[in-house]
């Protein structure tokens, strides 16, 4: 019962998405844009990790990322929660 649901709930949002090719266009340029900023950032943990002589080195490459992407984290959720707040204000006009 609560795979039917799941799937008929899916099913439904999907064709929403679909039905506005607008919204579906940004969605898939933030989505894109939030996969580039990812793989920008594994280069730049690959390179530290690369160019490490020493534990302590790997240990500040490893910092140094988790820090970057809880960064890039805290701006998807806020800009997720810009985004969700326009929908509620949208539904009440």
């Amino acid at each position: 019962m609560k795979l039917k649901i799941a799937v008929i709930t899916l099913l439904i949002g999907s064709g929403l998405t679909f039905a506005n090719p607008a919204l579906f266009k940004v969605r898939k340029e933030s989505m894109l844009n939030h996969i580039d900023k990812k793989i920008e950032l594994l280069n730049e943990f690959k390179s530290c990790v690369s160019e490490a002589t020493k534990h302590s080195d790997l240990k500040a490459c490893r910092q140094n990322h988790r820090a970057s992407m809880a960064k890039l984290r805290e701006e998807f959720r806020a800009k997720r929660a810009e985004i969700k707040s326009n929908k509620t204000q949208d539904k009440e006009e």
